[in-house]
């Protein structure tokens, strides 16, 4: 009797003990989560505080050019975008992702149109988030990259032109020639077609490739079409004098060019490529 008294006593010291580990672990799950949500909350709060701010300082500049209209567009979408994110209708981080585009291209658009200055201090022009990624594609892409980042230098007077000549052939064989035209046709023979009328127009082929990641939210892929759109415009308005790319621009300057297109890149490999 005694041997089995005691043999239950340390079984209930077990499951008590069991007992209170797992509450131990729940709790440290929920004080995780909070942490977690905490945070995230309050980078949602800076990231539409920093949206807010870049968007009044473009609405003071005297502007008409097709970048300038298109940043407006990207924020306005945004704008519509948010408000589907707060009736739960979007991924947290698809629409953080969003977020974060929409505020590189506001901050990026009054470097450019605005001479702004940015504390950028916490950006390393030496180092990359999406080199691997674009190894993962092409070791073609990774060093045209990796190019593109060694022309961002204070004392290059062509500094912006340069990496954005870069930066535009990256985007060409993601999407120009990264998404098949007969796939593209094949799912919709009716679909835009570029002005040679043969090949599907950028649009269709994004919408399409959209699709396929299981995107078909039509905000959404609008969103990435004038996204990429205005980064393109921008790439071409540089390269053709249209801002004065000869400029010289300052270390925290191009530091804005590299997070607008860095994140830019990685936002299409993520959900278009």
């Amino acid at each position: 009797m005694a041997r089995s008294l005691s043999s239950f006593k340390s079984q209930m010291n077990r499951i008590n003990n069991q007992l209170k580990q797992a509450e131990r672990k729940a709790k440290q799950s929920i004080n995780n989560y909070n942490r977690e949500l905490r945070n995230y909350n309050s980078n949602i709060r800076n990231a539409r505080n920093k949206i807010n701010i870049e968007l009044n300082k473009l609405k003071r500049v005297n502007n008409s050019t097709k970048y300038y209209i298109t940043s407006h567009s990207i924020h306005n979408l945004y704008i519509q975008i948010k408000e589907s994110y707060e009736y739960g209708n979007i991924d947290a981080k698809l629409y953080s992702d969003i977020e974060k585009e929409n505020e590189n291209n506001l901050e990026l658009a009054n470097v450019v149109l605005n001479n702004e200055e940015v504390d950028n201090s916490n950006i390393n022009l030496d180092q990359s988030e999406i080199s691997d990624i674009l190894l993962n594609i092409s070791p073609d892409l990774k060093s045209r990259w990796e190019g593109a980042l060694y022309s961002l230098n204070p004392n290059n007077p062509e500094a912006a032109r340069h990496f954005c000549t870069s930066t535009r052939e990256i985007l060409k064989v993601l999407i120009d020639d990264g998404i098949n035209n007969e796939e593209v046709l094949k799912d919709n023979p009716n679909c835009e077609k570029s002005p040679n009328g043969r090949t599907p127009s950028r649009r269709s082929k994004v919408i399409y490739a959209m699709k396929k990641k299981g995107l078909s939210n039509d905000l959404i892929t609008e969103f990435a079409i004038t996204d990429i759109e205005s980064t393109i415009g921008l790439i071409n308005e540089l390269s053709d004098g249209t801002h004065g790319s000869a400029n010289k621009y300052t270390i925290n300057q191009l530091k804005s060019f590299k997070r607008r297109f860095e994140d830019g890149i990685h936002f299409i490999c993520k959900y278009i490529i």
